[in-house]
């Protein structure tokens, strides 16, 4: 058997296993490696099928994250209405975060469907799942507890699969490739603590978050200041909390 008969072979098998429903849309398709060992055939004629099938609008690759079958087209036109998934929205520094995001859509022609999870790893599960069902025109969504587990990689994949523009903002799931805005935490946690070193204090007490990346990272800078100083970072002045355990 030829080459070109070989990935066409695949190929074929592949457009099978979409006609019958085994994959389906937004589903991840066999690796490269998968697919070289149930077939014996080598990676280039694998990537040659692949490559095929997403010519026809069938799989769609994501670079970091695999290939997945791609949705169908959608009828009618899609709202320009961007889904904002929060964690709080009525405290802190939500508020102001999402008056900025929305006259920042505003001034550009696009509307808001604000979401809240509540900070809980289900809630945001459910969340995404509705956002992205009304077919919206992107997402910019704020992580749950991102230090943990993330409970929402599946329908993040299937976001991606479908080409829906997806951005995080202040902190990301080290697993999905997607952009993400936020502020270098450790930087903050460094210049912090410089700062009241080079106000004269020394003896240092440090609270931090423990389960997103930003209460990990500002600790790291937290310490480094107080090692670059010579000081003692007192591990019994030291406490991880999260937001439950607030009175």
């Amino acid at each position: 058997m030829d080459k070109s008969s070989k990935y066409e072979g695949l190929a074929n098998w592949l457009r099978g296993r979409l006609d019958s429903g085994a994959l389906r849309p937004g589903d991840r398709v066999y690796s490269e490696n998968e697919l070289c060992a149930m077939f014996g055939v080598s990676r280039q004629t694998v990537r040659q099928a692949l490559g095929l099938l997403e010519q026809e609008g069938l799989l769609l690759r994501r670079r970091g994250s695999g290939t997945f079958v791609a949705q169908p087209a959608q009828q009618g036109p899609v709202s320009l209405i961007i889904g904002v998934a929060m964690t709080y929205i009525d405290s802190y520094i939500f508020p102001a975060i999402i008056n900025s995001i929305e006259h920042v859509l505003t001034q550009n022609g696009y509307g808001m469907q604000l979401a809240v999870t509540h900070n809980r790893p289900d809630n945001e599960k459910r969340v995404i799942k509705s956002l992205f069902e009304n077919r919206l025109t992107g997402l910019l969504v704020e992580p749950t507890k991102s230090g943990l587990p993330n409970l929402s990689l599946g329908i993040y994949s299937k976001i991606q699969a479908a080409g829906v523009p997806l951005v995080f903002m202040n902190a990301c799931y080290p697993s999905l490739a997607a952009p993400c805005v936020r502020m270098d935490d450790r930087a903050v946690g460094y210049k912090a603590t410089r700062y009241l070193i080079d106000m004269g204090h020394r003896a240092f007490a440090g609270f931090f978050k423990a389960d997103d990346p930003q209460g990990h990272l500002r600790y790291t800078g937290y310490a480094a200041a107080l090692a670059d100083s010579g000081l003692d970072l007192a591990a019994h002045r030291l406490l991880r909390y999260t937001p439950e355990d607030a009175p």
